[in-house]
């Protein structure tokens, strides 16, 4: 059950089980959890997207002298963030 305290704001009062909970705002942010995962985005990005653009840029740097990155845990990272963010 949702109490509405006005015509915009609420509060979960009563629940057995959620499904979603969307949480968003008038300049196009939105939050989504659902199903043990959760989408952050606006208009023109989301988290995920982001990560895992830094992710694949970060493993293409290369080390003259030292240690590169460890490409196949970058890799596992990428899955593990496509895991949780949507």
């Amino acid at each position: 059950m949702v109490v509405m305290l006005s015509e915009t704001d609420g509060f979960v009062g009563m629940y057995s089980d959620i499904e979603k909970v969307t949480f968003s705002d008038v300049s196009g942010f939105e939050c989504v959890i659902e199903k043990g995962t959760i989408s952050m985005k606006n208009k023109t990005e989301s988290l995920q997207k982001i990560l895992l653009d830094f992710i694949t840029e970060v493993s293409k740097i290369i080390v003259v002298q030292g240690t590169s990155p460890n490409v196949p845990v970058l890799q596992q990272i990428s899955q593990r963030v496509k895991n949780l963010l949507k």
